[in-house]
């Protein structure tokens, strides 16, 4: 396919639909205060649409950096198998196909190896996108670099554009001084791990913030991660967004 047959219009609006997000035209009226594309693409994190194949229909300039592409221009029906290792790529890939199977916004705890040698580990919030059609023709995706970017600030903006889970009226603050999470109280420690957790920290970075080592933090995540029944770091933080609210 050309590039031009990528250009997306950053002007459409982004919209919710179904289990997903889709693009509608300016001046469609009934969506008028949803979040355009330019604004999307003005965070601070990366952003992206890929094709069903994985490829780059519209990307933001903090996107191509950590990708490793010159440029949004640049990457604009390119993939990661052009500029990252084959089997990191393919794993990447292949997150957004399980994310366009299961027609689910997903989180997934990623790795990319590229092919200049420098390895980003990031935290990736991946959204079906759906076409005119209503049929599921890509993702929409956020990435957040470990140690680099508030995953807390990312998704709450996400919130606030209307792009994940609206807040609930049972939903609890984060940042309670104690809260349950599948109706199993966590200690206030516990707490802490996991408020840290969610803006992005990795354990060694919890363990200088809190004043405790590294295996301790390790124990109480895969404790947190035990009473909310949670396999993942990625299933945790995803149960975190579904049950509280990021102030």
């Amino acid at each position: 396919m050309k590039k031009n047959e990528y250009q997306i219009n950053k002007e459409m609006r982004v919209i919710n639909f179904q289990n997903g997000v889709k693009l509608v035209k300016p001046d469609d009226t009934q969506h008028a205060h949803a979040p355009t594309v330019a604004s999307l693409l003005q965070l601070q994190f990366s952003v992206y649409f890929l094709d069903e194949h994985g490829r780059t229909a519209l990307i933001n300039e903090e996107g191509a950096t950590v990708c490793g592409f010159d440029s949004p221009t640049e990457s604009v029906g390119k993939s990661l198998l052009d500029v990252s290792q084959q089997e990191s790529a393919s794993s990447l890939i292949d997150n957004c196909r399980d994310v366009m199977q299961a027609a689910a916004t997903k989180i997934f705890e990623e790795e990319n190896l590229r092919q200049d040698g420098k390895t980003m580990q990031f935290l990736s919030v991946k959204i079906p996108w759906y076409g005119d059609n209503e049929q599921i023709i890509g993702v929409m995706g956020v990435s957040i670099v470990l140690g680099k970017h508030s995953l807390s600030d990312a998704l709450s903006q996400l919130k606030k554009l209307g792009l994940l889970n609206q807040d609930k009226p049972d939903q609890q603050p984060l940042q309670a001084n104690q809260f349950k999470i599948n109706n199993v109280q966590l200690t206030q420690r516990e707490m802490q791990c996991l408020q840290y957790t969610v803006k992005g920290f990795t354990a060694k970075e919890i363990a200088q913030q809190l004043g405790i080592s590294f295996r301790t933090v390790e124990e109480y995540l895969t404790n947190i991660r035990i009473k909310a029944g949670a396999n993942s770091k990625s299933e945790l933080i995803k149960m975190t967004i579904e049950n509280f609210y990021l102030e």
